[in-house]
């Protein structure tokens, strides 16, 4: 008998064990498909700006245009950088800062996104977004 609880204690160790590794196996794929559709999602909505700038750019001074942003990427707050000179945006969020660049086809744009509803325009060859 002794020898068949010491047999069942093992057992149970064992599954325990093997349940630990399965639940921090399970959690960290979690977390890698959650960054994985923040990153989907901020390369949707980094193209949808540059997309805009690109064509205020084509079209040429007068052009404007409305359009929206989500409230959040995954549950997180995200703010835009633009690097003019490098003719690209990048869009930032979550707790570490991801972040994904997008390409721009000018370096006389700048932008000031502060709301979803966001609004694209060509003053004199400067697109501004705002």
């Amino acid at each position: 008998r002794l020898q068949a609880g010491i047999e069942m204690a093992a057992f149970v160790g064992l599954l325990v064990i093997l349940f630990m590794v399965f639940a921090g196996v399970s959690i960290q794929r979690q977390a890698e498909v959650t960054r994985s559709r923040g990153m989907v999602e901020a390369e949707r909505v980094g193209n949808l700006v540059a997309t805009h700038i690109n064509t205020a750019t084509s079209v040429g001074d007068g052009y404007s245009a409305n359009f929206t942003l989500p409230n959040d990427l995954q549950g997180y707050s995200y703010y835009f950088i633009s690097f003019p000179q490098e003719q690209r945006i990048v869009v930032v969020w979550g707790e570490q800062n991801s972040s994904y660049s997008a390409p721009i086809s000018t370096s006389q744009f700048d932008v000031n996104v502060t709301s979803t509803f966001v609004r694209v325009r060509n003053q004199q060859g400067v697109v501004h977004v705002d």
